[in-house]
């Protein structure tokens, strides 16, 4: 490695180590994604809540360790004699022409990441439409019982949403 072949080296292996990190992160976070649609299903808020509690923790810690990432990365640039903008393919191949096991754990470990977070945001939408949903089926179906013009989804043969409105109260007011 040209610049500073030792510093370098450690740089490199510091970001195969927060890369693997980051995955195991990414990984928990995708089970605790799980773990909120599981509690919708099952109803249970307060496995909801724990879930949420959860994702916040993982999310933070996460950022942790994006932030030491983009340290380390141009720390590596630096040991490798490259701009950090030019990307971490272009630096794995610089990691790559000194020493070849270690470009292949970091490039190993970088797709590890890359496909986990894809799978993880996947995931985190899932979660997402399924609350909202929920929150949203939950208000009409309140506003229906409290016979307000409420407005309830219908689809039409093309697949597409529509909406219909309704002025009956499903709750007998006269009991």
């Amino acid at each position: 490695m040209p610049s500073d072949a030792p510093h370098a080296a450690r740089s490199a292996h510091t970001l195969t180590a927060l890369l693997t990190e980051e995955h195991t992160l990414l990984t928990h976070l995708d089970a605790a994604f799980r773990a909120q649609i599981d509690a919708v299903k099952a109803r249970r808020h307060d496995a909801l809540d724990d879930a949420t509690i959860r994702i916040t923790e993982l999310v933070q810690v996460l950022r942790g360790k994006q932030v030491a990432r983009a340290t380390v990365t141009a720390d590596l640039a630096e040991g490798v004699g490259l701009d950090a903008a030019m990307g971490l393919p272009a630096l794995i191949e610089a990691v790559r022409r000194h020493d070849a096991a270690e470009a292949q754990a970091l490039r190993q470990a970088r797709h590890a990441v890359k496909d986990q977070a894809k799978q993880t945001e996947a995931r985190g939408e899932q979660a997402e439409f399924m609350i909202q949903y929920a929150v949203n089926l939950g208000q009409e179906m309140m506003a229906m019982a409290r016979g307000e013009q409420a407005e309830g989804r219908v689809y039409n043969a093309h697949g597409r949403a529509g909406y219909v409105q309704t002025p009956s109260s499903i709750v007998n007011h006269a009991a």
